[in-house]
C-alpha cells in the first residue's frame, strides 16, 4: 500500500501511526471534546494534528502530489460516490432538522445572532437596500461585519424558503462530493482501500453533527468547513484558478477582515503564484489574486451610492480593555477605500479617543 504521490511503498508502521492519529483527532473533537479539560484539550488536539500533518508529509516526502488521469474503470466509483453522499444526507439529515425546528429563528436570538444577521444582510440585498449599514437587532445595534461570502450563498435559500442551517449543510455535502470524493475516486486506489476512504467522510460527519448540536443548530459554520475543502482541494490542484480560488474560499470568509491586511494578502498571493508553477500560470494567479478578492471581500458594491466615501459609526471597543495598556475603553473606526479588497483598521489612541476624556 502507498500514499497517493509517493513513488515508494509506504512502510505499515507509518501507515499505522497516521490511521492512529487520525482516530484520535477525530474522538477529540467528537466523544472526546474537552475531556481533559479547557485547557490540555485543544493543546492535545492540535499535537494529533500536527502529528498526523507531519506524518503524511513524511509519506510523500520529496515527491510533488499530482492527481492522475481519470481512468475507465473509476466511472462506477464515481456513481457509487454520489450515492455515499446521498445516504450522508439521509442519515444525517434528520439530526439536522430537529435541530433546526429545536432552535427557532425567532427565539434563537438568545443564543446566537448569527442567522437573524444573516437574514438581514439577505433581505437588504434581495430589497435592493444597503447592505453595508448598522443593524438593529435583537435590542441592540452593531456594525456589518461579514464578507460577501459569508451571506451570498444564503440568497438561493431564502428565495426557496429553506432554512439557513439547513442549506448550509447542504452545501458542505455538496463541497464534499466534488473536492473529496471526486478527488478519490481519481485516485484509482484499491478497491478495499477506496470503500474505506469513501465512507470515512460520511461517518465523521454524522458524528460531528450528533456532538457538536450547537454549531449545526444555531450557527451555519458547515458552509465554512465546505471552504475549506475548497482550499484542501484547490491547493493539490495544478491548476492555478483552483489554487486562488480554494486560497480565496477560505481567506475571504474564515478569516473575516483579517484577510483584509496586506500581509496576509502577500503571503496568500506568493503561495497561488509558487504553486502555478509554470511561466504560463503567472497571468491567472495575479488575475485572481485581485479581482477575487476584490469581488468577494470589498462590500462596496452593496454600499449605496456614497460608497466611496463610506466610513462606519464609531463603535465601542471596550471588550479590547483587557488587552489595552490603558485602562479607558478604546474606540475602533473601521474605514474603507476603494482599493482592491484592503482595508484600514484605525484604533484611536487614549487622547484621541471620546471615551477617555
Amino acid at each position: 500500500m502507498s500514499i497517493p504521490g509517493s513513488a515508494r511503498p509506504t512502510s505499515s508502521a507509518l501507515l499505522v501511526g497516521i490511521g492512529l492519529l487520525f482516530v484520535l483527532e477525530v474522538l477529540f473533537f467528537t466523544y472526546l471534546r474537552n475531556s481533559l479539560g479547557p485547557y490540555w484539550s485543544p493543546v492535545v488536539l492540535y499535537g494529533l494534528s500536527l502529528g498526523l500533518c507531519l506524518l503524511t508529509a513524511r509519506a510523500v516526502l520529496d515527491f510533488r502530489f499530482e492527481w492522475p488521469a481519470v481512468v475507465p474503470s473509476a466511472r462506477p466509483r464515481l456513481g457509487a460516490a454520489v450515492a455515499l453522499t446521498l445516504i450522508s444526507g439521509l442519515i444525517t439529515a434528520p439530526v439536522v432538522r430537529k435541530l433546526v425546528a429545536q432552535f427557532v429563528v425567532s427565539t434563537i436570538g438568545n443564543s446566537s445572532d448569527i442567522v437573524p444577521a444573516l437574514q438581514v444582510y439577505v433581505t437588504r440585498f434581495l430589497g435592493p437596500d444597503a447592505v453595508y449599514r448598522p443593524i438593529t437587532l435583537l435590542g441592540y445595534t452593531f456594525l456589518p461585519n461579514y464578507p460577501p461570502l459569508q451571506w451570498l450563498p444564503f440568497v438561493p435559500a431564502e428565495l426557496l424558503g429553506v432554512d439557513y442551517r439547513a442549506w448550509a449543510f447542504g452545501l458542505l455535502l455538496l463541497a464534499l462530493l466534488f473536492t473529496y470524493q471526486w478527488r478519490l475516486v481519481r485516485l484509482g486506489l484499491p478497491l478495499g482501500e477506496w470503500l474505506l476512504k469513501a465512507v470515512l467522510p460520511v461517518l465523521v460527519v454524522h458524528f460531528v453533527v450528533l456532538t457538536d448540536k450547537s454549531m449545526f443548530g444555531l450557527t451555519v459554520e458547515s458552509l465554512i468547513i465546505g471552504y475549506y475543502c475548497v482550499l484542501a482541494a484547490g491547493t493539490l490542484s495544478g491548476k492555478p484558478w483552483l489554487k486562488a480560488l480554494g486560497w480565496y474560499c477560505v481567506c475571504c470568509r474564515a478569516f473575516l477582515w483579517c484577510s483584509g491586511c496586506r500581509s496576509t494578502d502577500c503571503c496568500c498571493s506568493g503561495k497561488i503564484r509558487g504553486g502555478a508553477g509554470s511561466r504560463r500560470g503567472w497571468p491567472w494567479a495575479a488575475c485572481c489574486s485581485c479581482w477575487a478578492r476584490f469581488c468577494s471581500t470589498t462590500p462596496l458594491f452593496f454600499c449605496g451610492p456614497n460608497s466611496k466615501t463610506w466610513v462606519l459609526p464609531r463603535a465601542n471597543g471596550s471588550t479590547l480593555t483587557p488587552w489595552l495598556p490603558w485602562p479607558c475603553p478604546c474606540t475602533c473606526s473601521t474605514v474603507w477605500d476603494w482599493r482592491p479588497g484592503f482595508m484600514i483598521w484605525t484604533a484611536h489612541s487614549p487622547s484621541e479617543s471620546p471615551a477617555c476624556k
